[in-house]
């Protein structure tokens, strides 16, 4: 999308009113505005940074998009070395600046993104809120005038930022360090210094009712040793920053009178389900290359009837987005571990458990929108390059009065085993569909070479015969939590029961084998499970996470997107809002919940990631432990923590759900 409002020819035009037009819905608010041959743009001027047009942090930076090279192809390095001559006339040393062109994303929303032209300094003082607008306004109006004046190209929205070095340094966290002499005294402490915070929080018109996280860990610069203990608070992109600074001081003024040596950071963010991955004919290669790298979307091939702990399930339907009627995917989750369940008058029937939020697609009420973002005008540019309009997709808010509506609010009850219309599949739809588009790809490759491809071909007509005789059908959503339970200690519970439509699709809940812990990159005994634990069966729980687990314990998970991880958690609770919620209405003190922090553990992969929700956890003996719904991401942090419910409040909830048509859950073939 672009940030100054203009249509093909140049010409500037009204602002959008479509769907598509989220960026400027999540823009910060303007410190000023200029003119250029472009039309008027606006600029933010913040602590550490200085940016046009305004946009909130988290961005993330992508060096080889289509348009960057697009841009430096028409002008080299022009625009970077132009940066340079700017700064250094506003007394700005040219040593102390890194410029290059980048494509700044919001983390949170991918598609909503613009090229850059960034200029990291490495120190900010209050001097260079002066300086840095100039240097920003200057360029912007620079690279304007040279797009204006220039064939073919004036569809491009270069972004101009300034920023802080320690904005953009990678930082690490972790939970804290429990030898530290002040540690009792501390998580004692944090529910009274949780509670002063998010008062203070609502105190502001800017913040009350923004509150998406209040946490405590270490967190900070150093890849090795121990960071600051950092309360650590997120509000979302609606709260305006400008009025942070007399919050943040009154917030540290607080943590202060504990006398803790805490240290408080406020900073926009989401917590949430991520939810939704468009079809992926439309990916571009490094979206293929992530998907295959990071989320496991390429499937093992044949396709096996039985289903495991840890596979990969979604919604058995596409969506179909209710303004352009385009179909969507519906998100990938993990099925956690298959459950026996004594249901009255029925005996103990076999299903599978996962998240209530993997499973919201199957409910009639689901919405999806479109959003659209800017690649180029297709009347605007030269022939070859890039141009058009990408279309991604975004979930909307339930139909009101529906059953998504409703289940939402109170959940699903057994009242019968036939809810035939609530299909679960695996595998999913998306990674069904990008596996093809792989196996397509590799044939018109080999064809094109002349290499012999008839095994590929065999391979791919084995998955859609799969999918064409209906084999992904794994069966249906019997009861779940909706997203307004919650636990005694107020926490979250987001489960789901599907009943399978068979005995042949339950695959069992055999626990990663050593093979699997080494091809997932742990080559270090030291990070893995019990040796007896590899290819047995997840066992019932025998401690808590509340009272028997030790911070230093190991816990281990297998997800449809990371498979086997290790990590270990925090005994102090983070509260949080999960952004899918405010949609009901609530306020922030309504929909908060205090949640358990798993970690990874330093120099592991990451514990959990989007496409992990619904999988369980266990310890180094093969205890089941707890569930996974959701992660959390701070700023600048590459790996997320997980958010994970105990086991035995799942499993206490899904008899209260049930309003006594079951009796007892337990953990199918399991031993103690």
């Amino acid at each position: 999308m672009s940030g100054h409002n203009r249509d093909p020819s140049g010409l500037p035009t009204p602002p959008s009113t479509t769907s598509g037009s989220t960026r400027r819905s999540r823009r910060t608010e303007a410190s000023s505005s200029s003119e250029s041959n472009l039309g008027t743009f606006d600029i933010a001027n913040v602590n550490f940074r200085v940016v046009t047009p305004p946009r909130p942090l988290p961005l993330t930076s992508f060096d080889g998009s289509e348009e960057c090279i697009y841009i430096r192809t028409q002008f080299k390095d022009e625009f970077e070395q132009q940066a340079i001559q700017f700064a250094m006339q506003c007394d700005v040393p040219a040593s102390t600046l890194k410029v290059y062109i980048t494509e700044r994303a919001f983390r949170d929303d991918p598609w909503d993104s613009q090229s850059t032209i960034m200029i990291v300094v490495d120190k900010w003082t209050e001097a260079s809120r002066q300086t840095w607008e100039q240097v920003v306004r200057r360029l912007k109006i620079y690279i304007d005038d040279r797009v204006f004046k220039s064939f073919g190209v004036r569809h491009l929205d270069i972004s101009v930022e300034m920023v802080a070095l320690d904005l953009v340094r990678t930082k690490y966290c972790e939970p804290l360090d429990t030898t530290d002499p002040a540690y009792e005294r501390i998580k004692s402490e944090w529910p009274k210094i949780k509670a002063g915070i998010y008062d203070l929080l609502e105190r502001y018109d800017s913040t009350r009712g923004r509150m998406t996280a209040i946490a405590l860990f270490e967190l900070g610069f150093n890849e090795y040793y121990r960071n600051p203990k950092t309360v650590y608070v997120s509000v979302d992109y609606t709260s305006r920053e400008k009025t942070w600074p007399l919050l943040l001081k009154q917030m540290q003024e607080e943590v202060d009178k504990f006398q803790l040596g805490l240290h408080v950071h406020l900073e926009h963010g989401l917590v949430g389900h991520n939810v939704f991955n468009i079809l992926p004919v439309s990916l571009s290669g490094p979206e293929i290359a992530e998907r295959k790298k990071d989320f496991n979307y390429r499937l093992k091939t044949p396709y096996k009837t039985g289903v495991m702990l840890g596979d990969d399930i979604s919604a058995g339907r596409y969506i179909s987005r209710s303004d352009d009627r385009q179909q969507c995917n519906p998100m990938v989750g993990t099925l956690g571990c298959w459950l026996q369940v004594n249901v009255t008058g029925k005996g103990w029937v076999k299903m599978a458990l996962t998240n209530y939020h993997v499973i919201r697609p199957c409910l009639d009420g689901y919405t999806m929108l479109s959003r659209q973002v800017e690649l180029a005008p297709a009347s605007d540019v030269p022939e070859g390059t890039p141009g058009g309009m990408a279309i991604r997709s975004a979930a909307g808010k339930p139909i009101l009065d529906s059953d998504l509506w409703n289940a939402d609010r109170f959940g699903l009850s057994v009242d019968g085993f036939h809810r035939d219309t609530l299909r679960v599949e695996h595998p999913s739809h998306a990674k069904h569909n990008f596996t093809v588009r792989e196996l397509q790809d590799k044939i018109t490759h080999k064809e094109e070479y002349n290499y012999p491809c008839d095994d590929v071909k065999a391979e791919l007509n084995d998955i859609l015969a799969f999918f064409d005789s209906g084999r992904e059908y794994l069966g249906h959503v019997v009861s779940a939590s909706g997203y307004l339970s919650r636990t005694d200690s107020n926490g979250r519970l987001d489960w789901a029961l599907v009943q399978p439509i068979s005995d042949d699709r339950i695959g069992g809940n055999k626990l990663p084998d050593e093979a699997d812990w080494v091809s997932n990159g742990h080559t270090f005994a030291k990070e893995w499970p019990s040796p007896y634990t590899f290819g047995a069966e997840l066992k019932a729980q025998i401690r808590s996470i509340h009272q028997h687990l030790q911070p230093v314990d190991r816990v281990f998970k297998n997800g449809a997107s990371t498979k086997a991880t290790v990590g270990h958690w925090s005994a102090i609770k983070m509260d949080c809002v999960i952004t899918e919620e405010k949609y009901m209405g609530r306020d922030a003190n309504n929909l908060k919940s205090a949640e358990f922090m798993f970690f990874h553990v330093r120099n592991t992969e990451i514990f959990a990631n989007r496409g992990d929700s619904g999988s369980v956890v266990w310890d180094k003996d093969g205890h089941v432990l707890g569930l996974v719904f959701t992660g959390h991401l701070p700023q600048q942090v590459s790996t997320p923590h997980a958010l994970v419910t105990p086991i035995e409040e799942i499993f206490k909830s899904i008899v209260q759900q049930s309003e006594g048509k079951i009796q007892e859950v337990r953990i199918l073939g399991a031993s103690y």
